[in-house]
């Protein structure tokens, strides 16, 4: 397991990489071949060497499969769709993580799990031929002609209009990624309020990643939902649906901070509340686990969202990557918090409980992105959210401001009738 996370934190950088510096498909697709061949080959691994090398690479694909597609949708959806998007992406995943146990419960070895959960991924290369490269993409990298025709293809497949005029209408940004920073993170550090943006969001999506992972071995080791794996499983992947779910109208009504905000301080509350429950009172000690899990999972959610909204197109990839990375090394230390359980079992709990309040604080320094346009070059969003101050209220308003940014206001590829 800590191999294949291991994996996870040097494959989220270089696919993230990939994936802003030739490309959203290219990202995705690079992603989904090293999974599909590690994954079967992993089903034939004749020792435990070659088993941990395969699974590490698998690991590297982890959690970057799903956030490519994730990047790509959020950057071809209208900005007041973007929760609706990221809520139907990750009940993808619930699904699958229901499903699971189920399969390894019919299962005879682990060697069939490896091979029925890895060989369907080859019907995905169906959508070589279908997924669409991003426009914005293009856009932010000189390639207007390309963003033309896809766009053009996209409103023909919603049944939209789009007349020759508003195409025309459609401008490379004046402040277009030079090819020197397209994927270079090192970028950031030049725009000095996008840095801080960086390093704020970063923190909160390490300990948000820290404390859902806490939660969940928490929920499966401690024998608060049961002692049946397959059925503990289950049901953990159900609250996490429920979570997933429920994060949608959530992020719609109060905004992306104060969403995380509530989400990570209830978790907060209930992780420390936990600790305190009396050993004979299991009821009461389910609901509290269940509540913790389904508010991290709705703030996980959220995170995703709100950090693509507020990293550049031209960084949008390897910035989320780089969260990735660091989060992955946080998921590493989740299980030797749980460790120290044999010294007192309110130990883990009193540190996830901590962090989650952690989180909770921070976020509130960042800017809503709520119906606002996604920023498509580095200088954007640093400009981006500057008259922010800490702790202030979301003024909900309809439509998102548009600057020399005809795509965004009549939003040919927005999934909508005309």
């Amino acid at each position: 397991m800590s191999m294949f996370s291991a994996g996870g934190i040097f494959g989220a950088l270089l696919f993230g990489w990939i994936g802003d510096r030739f490309g959203r498909r290219p990202g995705f697709f690079s992603t989904w071949a090293v999974m599909l061949v590690f994954g079967v080959a992993t089903a034939f691994a004749p020792e435990i060497i070659s088993f941990t090398v395969f699974r590490t690479f698998v690991g590297a694909t982890v959690p970057v499969i799903y956030q490519a597609p994730f990047v790509l949708s959020l950057e071809l959806a209208a900005a007041d769709k973007h929760s609706l998007v990221s809520s139907m992406i990750w009940m993808t995943f619930v699904f699958g993580a229901m499903a699971l146990p189920l399969i390894a419960w019919l299962s005879l070895n682990w060697r069939h799990i490896a091979l029925i959960t890895a060989a369907p991924l080859a019907v995905f290369g169906v959508f070589y031929w279908i997924m669409p490269e991003s426009p914005r993409w293009l856009l932010t990298h000189g390639q207007k002609q390309q963003a033309d025709k896809i766009i053009r293809r996209i409103a023909k497949v919603n049944k939209r209009n789009v007349s020759d005029e508003m195409i025309a209408r459609v401008k490379i940004p004046a402040d277009h990624t030079s090819p020197s920073e397209q994927g270079n993170l090192l970028t950031v550090l030049k725009f000095r309020y996008l840095m801080k943006k960086f390093v704020v969001i970063l923190v909160v999506w390490v300990t948000n990643a820290m404390v859902y992972i806490g939660q969940t071995y928490a929920a499966g080791t401690s024998g608060v939902i049961g002692e049946n794996p397959y059925l503990v499983f289950f049901f953990s992947a159900a609250v996490e649906g429920m979570g997933y779910f429920a994060s949608w109208p959530i992020m719609q009504l109060l905004g992306r901070r104060w969403a995380v905000f509530i989400n990570m301080s209830v978790c907060a509350a209930a992780s420390f509340l936990i600790t305190a429950v009396p050993a004979g009172v299991q009821w009461l000690s389910i609901t509290i686990a269940m509540i913790a899990k389904f508010t991290i999972t709705a703030s996980f959610t959220v995170i995703y969202v709100f950090g693509a909204e507020l990293f550049p197109t031209s960084l949008r990839s390897v910035s989320i990557g780089t969260c990735g990375f660091f989060s992955n090394a946080g998921v590493m230390l989740a299980p030797q918090i749980m460790t120290l359980a044999k010294y007192s079992n309110t130990i883990p709990m009193l540190i996830f409980g901590g962090l989650a309040a952690l989180g909770a604080a921070l976020c509130l320094y960042l800017p809503e992105t709520l119906n606002e346009p996604l920023p498509e070059t580095a200088e954007e969003a640093n400009r981006f959210g500057r008259d922010n101050k800490y702790c202030s209220c979301y003024v909900r308003r309809q439509h998102a401001p548009v600057v020399n940014r005809d795509v965004e206001m009549e939003s040919p590829f927005a999934c909508e009738s005309a």
